[in-house]
């Protein structure tokens, strides 16, 4: 691919430049450190809500947080990241083909398919890093604040969430390549995420849907038996590859 290495350090440079690399990883850090946090808080926010909205009304706590609420709040929040992957994405294509500058860079020795698969590698990067600030963040602070965590398990569950958000990063540069403009973009991209959730409340096809990497994560960070991983592992994979491929064969014909 001619010009891939210039134009990875181009995305690199705009993301920074534009301060969305910064934005991504306030988001990241926030949900690894205040997941926990807001663990912790819950039975004494719940408690002083009691008191002040419950007209008498005396609400009982059966149990202190643990571990598991911590990591099922990490898992909660976390699942928000798809809808800012999507809204972030959704002009990396048609954004600059509106502005010009797609015409302009690739009017430099840099080939059609390097432009697209720099802009996926600059973004699955920053995901990336953004998904080891948060899982760090949330390993010491759930550990500090609760107890030990299981690593490897962690860790899984964190491959499966990243996982995820790549298979957006291609649904919504597949949509900007298709779509007219990043607004229109945007919406094929919402509707892509909402099909997923769909699908992953039909028992039928939640085991062949990229939702099933998000129940199997949430299954291991309850210490239950995911149902199963394979297969979603497996069917987000090609989506996500054939998205990318989609996103290559049309913009290789595109009028720019």
């Amino acid at each position: 691919m001619r010009g891939l290495r210039a134009a990875l350090a181009k995305e690199w440079l705009e993301l920074r430049r534009t301060h969305r690399l910064t934005v991504l990883a306030v988001l990241f850090v926030l949900i690894g450190l205040g997941s926990p946090l807001l663990a912790a808080l819950t039975p004494e926010l719940l408690s002083g809500l009691a008191g002040d909205e419950l007209g008498g009304m005396e609400l009982i706590l059966t149990r202190e947080p643990s571990t598991t609420d911590a990591l099922f709040q990490y898992h909660k929040n976390y699942s928000l990241l798809p809808l800012v992957v999507i809204l972030s994405a959704a002009g990396a294509v048609a954004g600059e083909r509106a502005r010009g500058t797609a015409a302009m860079a690739l009017a430099r020795p840099l080939s059609r398919s390097a432009f697209i698969v720099a802009k996926a590698l600059a973004l699955a990067l920053a995901l990336t890093l953004g998904t080891l600030l948060a899982a760090a963040g949330a390993l010491l602070y759930t550990q500090a604040l609760f107890g030990a965590v299981e690593l490897a398990g962690f860790a899984l569950v964190n491959g499966l969430l990243l996982l995820l958000l790549l298979f957006y990063v291609a649904l919504t540069l597949a949509a900007s390549v298709i779509a007219p403009g990043p607004l229109a973009a945007a919406g094929i991209g919402l509707g892509g995420l909402a099909v997923v959730a769909i699908t992953g409340m039909i028992p039928l096809t939640s085991r062949l849907s990229p939702a099933g990497l998000s129940a199997a994560a949430l299954d291991l960070l309850l210490g239950r038996e995911p149902v199963v991983i394979a297969g979603p592992v497996v069917v987000t994979l090609a989506l996500t590859t054939g998205l990318l491929a989609l996103a290559l064969a049309v913009f290789r014909r595109q009028e720019i």
